[in-house]
């Protein structure tokens, strides 16, 4: 029997409660690693709480780096990082140390783990960068997301090159703003039909997909008030449909488009009129044109952008158009 772990469960619980009154989360985790009897003690009594607005997590080839930041605004990172023979180097706070016959991969997840089960308050921000893609990691994150399901959070950020993964990580958790990274230099089409008929998808507020083309039924991003997509090509008909959807919609505020193809930039002059443009500022700010709403106090602006190949559709206050534009 270890004789430390036998003197800690002697000792009063309000004791050792004492001891460790001036230790933070943080120091708590690392003191978890230094005997049994500690981490026993620390998981099965102490009531953790790690008070965190922000986690972020990038997984790479051999290592993987987490970083925590707290209430208070400060952070701290952790490093985990594969070495020869079944060896893990753990790095934090200016610290280093090797831990033998051991994967640190499996020292990461059970960190994460009592990070995320602990955590009580909404997160500001979860953002998670799978660069190296190993599996294991992927399929323990989702296993830890599971035992604190529908955990609301501000934004959750993904960069993957491998949307199949998203559905599966999103499936637990609950955000309001959503944003999605392709990892690949190039860009893919991507499916939205199975995330669509998730219900974390249907409750968030923000959607940004970049990397990835898509090419979406405009129902299925009727929940959202603001999104950021990049088609391949867009037609005509979705120029039309989404600005029918801006002028009736209570909910959706701005729908901006990135595209590759656009070949209607003359059915925009003849279907909408004459665009207005500051004199001379036209490649910054684009071709605009304005639509009345049923709501006196609001506008409908749609701006087109060649050079940038873009096209946004947005509701702005009323007394914000401009001196000699045309209001339809």
């Amino acid at each position: 029997m270890d004789p430390n772990r036998n003197s800690l469960e002697k000792m009063p619980e309000l004791v050792m409660e004492k001891i460790f009154s001036d230790l933070d989360f943080f120091d708590l985790i690392s003191l978890r690693k230094v005997c049994q009897s500690l981490r026993f003690f620390i998981d099965n009594f102490r009531k953790l709480d790690p008070g965190l607005q922000e986690i972020r997590i990038t997984v790479e080839p051999k290592s993987i780096k987490s970083t925590y930041r707290f209430l208070d605004n400060s952070e701290r990172m952790i490093t985990y990082q594969r070495l020869p023979n079944i060896s893990s180097l753990l790095k934090w706070d200016q610290k280093k140390r090797i831990l033998e016959n051991s994967n640190y991969i499996d020292i990461f997840l059970k960190d994460f783990e009592i990070f995320w089960k602990n955590q009580k308050l909404k997160l500001e921000k979860f953002q998670l960068d799978l660069t190296g893609n190993p599996l294991r990691i992927i399929y323990g994150i989702q296993k830890i997301l599971a035992g604190n399901s529908n955990f609301e959070m501000g934004k959750f950020e993904i960069e993957t090159s491998n949307p199949c993964q998203i559905s599966k990580i999103l499936s637990k958790l609950y955000p309001k703003i959503l944003e999605i990274w392709n990892k690949n230099d190039e860009k893919e089409y991507w499916d939205l039909d199975e995330i669509s008929k998730l219900n974390q998808w249907k409750n968030a507020k923000k959607v940004t997909i970049n990397g990835f083309y898509v090419d979406p039924e405009i129902q299925i991003l009727e929940n959202f008030e603001k999104i950021d997509l990049i088609f391949e090509a867009i037609s005509w008909e979705q120029i039309l449909e989404v600005k029918k959807t801006l002028l009736s919609s209570r909910t959706m505020e701005c729908f901006r488009i990135e595209f590759e193809y656009f070949k209607f930039e003359k059915m925009l002059i003849k279907t909408f009129g004459v665009p207005y443009f500051p004199p001379g500022r036209a490649d910054k700010y684009g071709q605009k044109w304005f639509f009345r709403l049923a709501i006196p106090e609001k506008i409908l602006e749609i701006r087109y952008h060649s050079g940038n190949r873009s096209i946004c559709f947005q509701k702005i206050d009323s007394f914000n158009l401009p001196d000699g534009a045309v209001l339809q």
